[in-house]
């Protein structure tokens, strides 16, 4: 989940999340790379299923619980307010 709320723009390919979440593991072997893929998987598919990240197009994958960002409305740029 970490690694989808760091890398929130645009989503994320599934597979290449698994991948990275695998190797930030540093496995030493073949079966470890294997074991660590298929914990990533479970781990992610169940995110799913919880409905806690979002598939879509198949090969795409984005959280839905982003880290909440308070912004004063003093900073935000004149330009982007909209007036009522």
């Amino acid at each position: 989940m970490a690694y989808l709320q760091e890398n929130w723009r645009g989503g994320s390919r599934f597979w290449h999340v698994i991948n990275s979440v695998a190797a930030e593991a540093m496995p030493e072997c073949r079966w470890q790379v294997r074991e660590y893929t298929r914990q990533a998987l479970e781990a992610l598919m169940a995110l799913i299923r919880e409905r806690r990240v979002l598939r879509y197009r198949r090969k795409w994958v984005a959280a839905l619980d982003l880290p909440q960002q308070n912004v004063a409305l003093e900073d935000i740029p004149e330009g982007r307010l909209r007036r009522i």
